[in-house]
Order: C-alpha cells, then sequence, then structure tokens
C-alpha cells in the first residue's frame, strides 16, 4: 500500500492549545509524505495557518485546510472575576463546533474515503464527535 493511498485527517478542538498541537502534529505527518486535512472552523483555520513558522513550502503545501461551517455564536468578554478558572467565554463557541461541526466533518470523510484506500482520523478529547464519524467510513 503506498502512502498515497492514505490520508489523515485532523480535527482539533478550536482553542489555540489544541489548533497549535494538532498542526505540528499534521506538519510533521505531511514532512513524512502523507496527505493531511486539517478542518477546524474557518477563522481558527486562518489563525492556525498565520502561526506557522519554521516549517518547510514542502509540508505545508501537503495540507490541505478545510473551512468547517459551523453556527454562529456569541462571544462574551472573559470575565476575569470568574469563580472558575475555565474560560466560560470561550463555552458559546465549544458549544456552537460540537453541535454544527460533525456534519461537515461527515461529508469530508464521504469524500475522502471515495479517493483514499484508508483514512486516518486524529481528533482530541473535545473533538471527540470525530470518531462515531470516522467508525461510519467503510
Amino acid at each position: 500500500m503506498s502512502m498515497e493511498s492514505v490520508a489523515v485527517v485532523a480535527v482539533p478542538f478550536p482553542a489555540q492549545g489544541h489548533l497549535n498541537g494538532m498542526l505540528h502534529m499534521s506538519l510533521l505527518l505531511a514532512s513524512r509524505g502523507l496527505a493531511v486535512h486539517y478542518a477546524a472552523p474557518g477563522p481558527h483555520v486562518r489563525q492556525a495557518r498565520a502561526r506557522v513558522h519554521g516549517w518547510g513550502d514542502d509540508a505545508l503545501r501537503r495540507i490541505e485546510f478545510h473551512e468547517l461551517d459551523v453556527p454562529a455564536y456569541a462571544t462574551p468578554p472573559p470575565d476575569p472575576a470568574a469563580a472558575s478558572p475555565f474560560p466560560t467565554h470561550l463555552m458559546p463557541m465549544g458549544e456552537a463546533f460540537v453541535a454544527g461541526a460533525p456534519a461537515p466533518v461527515a461529508t469530508l470523510l464521504a469524500r475522502l474515503s471515495a479517493r483514499h484506500r484508508r483514512v486516518v482520523v486524529l481528533y482530541d478529547r473535545l473533538s471527540s464527535f470525530a470518531a462515531p464519524e470516522a467508525a461510519r467510513i467503510p
């Protein structure tokens, strides 16, 4: 089986630590010759791409970025007086992502599975909805 028969799909949760870590993993895989598809909401794809420094053009060219269409959400300002250290102002974004991203991820996976013999899906705990979508691929 050649490497071209494998597509890797990265589905990070759209918060900076998740986006950056998954992007660096994607770049490492791309630098080994794998075709990598990085899927996140549009603004987060643009942020991730803007933060890539020090990687060769070859690896970057092997990554295809996909902007997931997720519903609009309110972005309240951070609350420095919040009782919890958890950034509660990010909760609407997280809820919109978890509600809206499964359908476009499923569409992307179906399209890639028609073109590649194997599709490997990378996701983190907060984007675990990608697991059942991946399990539907023949």
